[in-house]
């Protein structure tokens, strides 16, 4: 009788853990590069359903009723991003803002999805977005440290370009350097090349011979 009872109790779905599903997320890294990889969320104290849209370029979220644009944030200003531990559908992600210079928080809930697997695409996002640096400026200073399952990343450094006037600055500072040093470099060749105790003799001297002959020209052209 209780094996009967057993047989029409449901089973309860087993849980397969994001970390076990690399086939998503190789389609979410492919997505992030092509610019196709978006995700339902809910935002805000009432509970606003969106959507999330992840690339190399930004994290863009969207009213999904009114095609509002919420959030339009530059990938380049995070500075860090990781899964809510104590909700397995939040994610959030840390930023400077561009006005106030303030370091904001942004917390999200995922509809159908891990916050985990969100953090992952925001992950791949800036990988992608820092080779495309990486290959229009050959040195960048800025770093990323990803851990083992690339879920969380923090960066290092910042992507702010050299204005004009500092790269000038930066120019005018090495040439007078190499002005300096190469000035320095003469003066030492300049001092090196009268070596002490091999001073020609004076040609005033009258053991010289052109002294005799200027001596006899005097005297027969006074002027």
């Amino acid at each position: 009788m209780n094996k009967l009872r057993q047989s029409f109790r449901r089973k309860k779905d087993v849980y397969v853990p994001e970390a076990s599903r690399p086939h998503q997320w190789q389609t979410d890294e492919e997505g992030v590069r092509t610019g196709k990889c978006s995700f339902p969320v809910k935002t805000g104290k009432k509970a606003v359903k969106a959507v999330l849209w992840v690339s190399a370029d930004g994290l863009r979220v969207v009213d999904e009723k009114t095609k509002d644009l919420i959030v339009d944030q530059t990938i380049e200003k995070v500075s860090f991003c990781a899964p809510d531990r104590n909700f397995d559908r939040a994610f959030s992600y840390i930023c400077r803002d561009g006005t106030t210079r303030r370091w904001i928080c942004h917390c999200f809930m995922a509809v159908k999805d891990t916050g985990e697997r969100l953090s992952h695409a925001v992950g791949c996002a800036f990988a992608a977005c820092l080779e495309r640096k990486q290959k229009r400026e050959k040195e960048c200073g800025v770093t990323a440290t990803f851990d083992a399952s690339r879920t969380t990343f923090t960066r290092e450094g910042s992507f702010r370009v050299t204005t004009a006037t500092e790269q000038a600055e930066r120019e005018e500072i090495m040439k007078q350097m190499q002005d300096a040093k190469k000035a320095e470099t003469d003066k030492i060749v300049v001092g090196s090349s009268v070596a002490p105790g091999n001073t020609a003799p004076s040609p005033s001297s009258p053991t010289s011979p052109t002294s005799d002959a200027t001596t006899s020209l005097e005297m027969n052209n006074p002027h």
